[in-house]
């Protein structure tokens, strides 16, 4: 059986900490498995690409910028100022410990949390309106402690046989 395959010219950023067993004479070389086949491909290590908006960026005065999270460095290179990060250093990093699913920051150290959590790490769920007995697994879920059920876990779960003999509880187990 043939694989078809297309062979195109792209860029790749690797980490910049390879283990030289990864690099060959300059030829970075990355096994692909297709199926039961496998194909290694190879890649030249060549200069970094450094995006224009980064070279123009540092031809400009940063009195220029003034929403800017960062500075040029003495080769003419982007740094993110402390707290800011990508590629355009637009993005605030969090405070540590912000939960990535349920809390973002606008700024660098907040924790902001989206609708249905709290906590200053945004770690806490916010449990159906009106739960009584129960708390939540997931937010805007009210999931019943044992003796409870109904679904603001405001039905005490009676004692066993207690519904079939005509009976009635006020609290889990009892039988009136």
């Amino acid at each position: 059986m043939m694989i078809p395959l297309l062979f195109a010219t792209f860029l790749v950023n690797f980490p910049q900490q390879l283990a030289q067993s990864d690099v060959n004479n300059g030829l970075i070389t990355v096994v692909m498995v297709l199926g039961a086949s496998v194909l290694p491909i190879g890649f030249a290590a060549g200069p970094r690409y450094v995006p224009k908006w980064k070279k123009q960026a540092c031809e400009i005065p940063a009195s220029q910028h003034p929403n800017s999270h960062y500075i040029c460095d003495e080769a003419g290179e982007v740094k993110c100022l402390p707290g800011w990060t990508g590629d355009l250093c637009d993005v605030p990093i969090c405070r540590k410990g912000c939960d990535p699913l349920q809390g973002y920051c606008r700024r660098p150290g907040e924790c902001r949390c989206k609708l249905g959590f709290y906590g200053e790490l945004c770690d806490k769920c916010v449990a159906l309106p009106g739960c009584q007995h129960g708390r939540c697994n997931v937010s805007f879920e009210c999931s019943c402690d044992p003796g409870w059920k109904g679904m603001f876990c405001s039905e005490p779960v009676c004692a066993p046989d207690c519904l079939s003999s005509q009976g009635y509880c006020e609290k889990p187990g009892e039988c009136r």
